[in-house]
């Protein structure tokens, strides 16, 4: 293959790359987020800090479940409660 050559599957790569590398980011901020939203966060939130929280925390988890979905969907895999990547099977098409 030439250099400059399209390729489906490093595009497909990198794509799961990114999705992979996104999920932790997202999980990580939504922990954040329920911590400051918890009654034990002792936090003195205004009301519009906390629909900020709210809303951001919503995107997220629409954001997670989008992701998770494209990775079922789309590339066969399935990341389980242990944070293992588990391949169903992989189609490539052209």
């Amino acid at each position: 293959m030439k250099p400059n050559e399209y390729d489906v599957i490093d595009d497909g790569i990198k794509r799961v790359n990114a999705i992979l590398s996104r999920m932790p980011k997202i999980e990580n901020r939504l922990d954040d987020i329920n911590r400051q939203l918890s009654p034990s966060g002792n936090n003195q939130l205004t009301v519009k800090q906390w629909c900020d929280l709210v809303n951001e925390r919503s995107s997220l988890r629409l954001e997670l479940k989008r992701l998770e979905a494209e990775l079922k969907e789309k590339y066969h895999l399935v990341v389980d409660e242990s944070e293992k990547i588990i391949i169903n099977s992989f189609d490539i098409t052209l």
